[in-house]
């Protein structure tokens, strides 16, 4: 399991400020799963790219939901990490999502990593932007 702890202090500040700040992440997060699989299952997307994706897991149940689509995770770090963690989830062994290290914040360097894990990038993709600026 990765390691929390920094979050955690941050999480139990906002809550003396909120105490319904754990609902309102939760929620937030249930909203972007249903309106991503509503996005690439009524479009028939075939790929997802989710820059910024960290250990977040919409891109995981993407993966595990529809049969078709590759979903391509990138973020600058442990994205080795978290795709053996993957791979020990029985519901997404039969998916195909890739967590690929990369520079979100410069999409061009993000092409050749990309490419290698399988990406087209002639085809229509569905972008899911974890990350608030």
């Amino acid at each position: 399991m990765p390691d929390l702890g920094r979050g955690n202090a941050l999480f139990l500040r906002c809550k003396e400020v909120w105490a319904e700040y754990g609902s309102m992440i939760r929620h937030h997060k249930l909203c972007i799963a249903r309106r991503a699989a509503s996005i690439t299952g009524q479009n028939g997307i075939r790929q997802v790219l989710i820059p910024g994706a960290g250990f977040s897991m919409p891109g995981i149940e993407l993966a595990a939901t529809f049969s078709n689509p590759f979903v391509f995770e990138l973020d600058t770090g442990r994205m080795e990490e978290k795709m053996l963690l993957i791979k020990r989830i029985l519901f997404v062994q039969n998916s195909r999502p890739w967590c690929l290290a990369a520079d979100v914040e410069d999409m061009e360097t993000c092409r050749r990593p990309l490419s290698e894990a399988g990406g087209r990038q002639a085809e229509h993709t569905s972008v899911n932007r974890n990350r608030q600026n």
